[in-house]
């Protein structure tokens, strides 16, 4: 059975189309859904697609493009959802240069919610963008012991696998950068 490690379900205006998607991974033997979500916004809809289809198991985040706009009480709502799902996890969750949100409040929010992964034992899934030192370097020295770390669509430096593999990370790569192999090395 395979684990589509990235979804936003949430994200997806026409309720029939997500579960035809989710019909759709079930004949490509995907049985495990991971929803993440992005902001307290949304967190809702992760809750209730995770309510409607046992295999959709929520998660609940800040992604970093949402860092700079959080409601003061965003720290005490993610805790009561992940709270309230047992066996949700958190994210998606990370850094990116590539946005012009603010990298030091980036990384407050990120250290928060490594601090609540670790302190409720909790999966977490990562994005991350021109940030993949600083990533590492955080979670050299923040990562709760025996935290599950996912990151999606990894695209950093041989060095930066070789030091997210050694935390213990589990890595996924997009469609797109798999299409940037060249023939000769993907046979």
């Amino acid at each position: 059975m395979l684990t589509d490690m990235h979804l936003h379900l949430q994200d997806i205006p026409d309720p029939l189309m997500g579960k035809s998607i989710l019909k759709l991974a079930e004949h490509l033997h995907t049985g495990q859904f991971v929803c993440n979500g992005t902001r307290p916004e949304d967190w809702l809809a992760v809750e209730k697609a995770a309510s409607e289809d046992r295999r959709v198991v929520p998660f609940f985040g800040v992604h970093p493009w949402f860092a700079a706009k959080l409601p003061v009480d965003w720290y005490e709502t993610l805790q009561n959802f992940l709270k309230r799902n047992p066996k949700s996890g958190v994210g998606e969750v990370g850094l990116d240069k590539a946005r012009n949100v603010d990298l030091a409040r980036q990384t407050e929010v990120l250290h928060r919610q490594l601090e609540i992964a670790g302190r409720l034992s909790r999966p977490l899934a990562f994005h991350c963008v021109r940030a993949w030192s600083d990533l590492v370097n955080i979670l050299k020295r923040s990562l709760p012991a025996k935290t599950a770390v996912h990151v999606h669509s990894f695209q950093g430096s041989q060095q930066v696998l070789k030091d997210l593999l050694s935390l213990g990370a589990y890595i996924s790569f997009s469609w797109k950068s798999l299409q940037r192999i060249p023939r000769s090395r993907s046979r």
